[in-house]
């Protein structure tokens, strides 16, 4: 039977989470899986033809935007229909130091706990916006070369940055789940870049 497709719907600020939807929906197209990527405001409003949907968003002072929390409250019962993940994008996920991914776990909590949405796949990913906007100190911040789709880095250049291969090893699993339409009930796993919640449906 052919996948009828995902969609991936995201809320960006400065593009970060825009640019990991993209790359997620090239990923499943590149699998034979098709995908559309909408902003929040632009999603339409039939959504369960889709057999999988991805929500993400950035994190910005500890947490994700109202508009996406508003979205998630608002789609929930769509999103519970199928299949469904969610990808935080911010700095607390790029690093190993466990209590700063704690505080991106906490952002992903804080959003389930406002929307009452447990989503079957979650993934958190390192990443952060164009140079030229952030302050000081996150533009201090390593950053491997060519790491981004914009290619070497270069001062004063405006990029992305994510860790892509944490993206495709999300896409992968929830693609695996999406053909069987069945995710297993699982639970968060301190430090890890992909987590199950055990959604219901």
């Amino acid at each position: 039977m052919d996948t009828p497709g995902i969609a991936i719907i995201c809320h960006s600020c400065e593009g970060d989470a825009a640019a990991a939807a993209e790359h997620i929906a090239s990923r499943a197209r590149a699998s034979g899986v098709p995908a559309d990527v909408f902003e929040c405001d632009q999603a339409p409003a039939r959504l369960r033809h889709y057999s999988g949907l991805i929500v993400g968003g950035s994190i910005h002072f500890g947490r994700h935007h109202k508009e996406l929390e508003q979205f998630v409250r608002a789609r929930k019962k769509d999103l519970d229909h199928v299949p469904n993940g969610f990808f935080s994008v911010g700095l607390p996920a790029a690093t190993h130091d466990r209590a700063r991914r704690a505080r991106a776990l906490d952002a992903v909590s804080h959003l389930i706990a406002e929307t009452g949405w447990h989503p079957d796949i979650v993934s958190l990913v390192g990443g952060a916006g164009p140079d030229t906007r952030y302050g000081f100190i996150k533009r201090r911040l390593p950053k491997k070369p060519g790491a981004g789709p914009a290619g070497p880095t270069a001062p004063r250049e405006a990029q992305r940055y994510a860790d892509w291969e944490a993206l495709d090893r999300f896409t992968d699993d929830f693609l695996v789940h999406v053909r069987p339409a069945r995710v297993p009930a699982g639970s968060y796993r301190e430090g890890s870049s992909t987590a199950s919640t055990g959604g219901s449906r």
